[in-house]
């Protein structure tokens, strides 16, 4: 049996909602690994967590003492568990990467071609509305929700110029929303 549009555009949806899941799951081994590593070079040594805090993590090519190296990434590992704890940083920037990518997915490639496919010549689906708005204050405005953030029809959680914040839960009504509208196309 031949894939609709629909079906392959879902899939596209829920192997991006892999990623978000994988990732997330990952933040939190990191942190946990990292803090079981602290927690023993203090039992084997002198050091205490706050000197362990402040030490730095290096991410580049090349061992960080030799010259010749060039660091990519640094960070203290204090600040590396805080962006990997429970909703910290690095949730927040994987869901923006998430929703970017399935709206550009929606509208540079699908949105025609499943209009096309059920006989309709343009699709207004609310919860892909909203991501645009989403979208746009993510992309041009460093994920501070613009002015147009008051048109979302189901996604009401921001104010202007507020942060855009999508954690576990958010992310999940989300992806459950697409999930649910696309399918209604189904039976148009």
């Amino acid at each position: 049996m031949k894939k609709t549009k629909i079906d392959e555009f879902l899939q596209v949806v829920d192997e991006i909602y892999g990623v978000y899941l994988d990732s997330t799951n990952g933040f939190c081994c990191i942190k946990e690994k990292t803090e079981s590593t602290q927690k023993e070079s203090c039992r084997r040594s002198n050091l205490t967590m706050q000197y362990l805090n402040n030490r730095k993590v290096f991410y580049g090519k090349g061992n960080p003492n030799d010259p010749k190296s060039y660091p990519l990434h640094v960070c203290t590992q204090g600040e590396f568990k805080k962006r990997n704890e429970d909703n910290g940083k690095n949730y927040k920037v994987i869901a923006n990467l998430c929703l970017v990518q399935i709206y550009q997915y929606w509208d540079s490639h699908y949105r025609n071609k499943i209009a096309e496919e059920i006989g309709k010549k343009t699709l207004e689906i609310n919860i892909m509305g909203d991501l645009k708005y989403f979208r746009d204050s993510i992309i041009h405005h460093r994920g501070i929700a613009l002015e147009n953030i008051k048109k979302c029809k189901i996604l009401k959680w921001h104010k202007v110029r507020e942060e855009i914040n999508i954690d576990r839960e958010k992310c999940e009504e989300i992806i459950r929303s697409i999930k649910n509208q696309i399918n209604n196309l189904r039976h148009h």
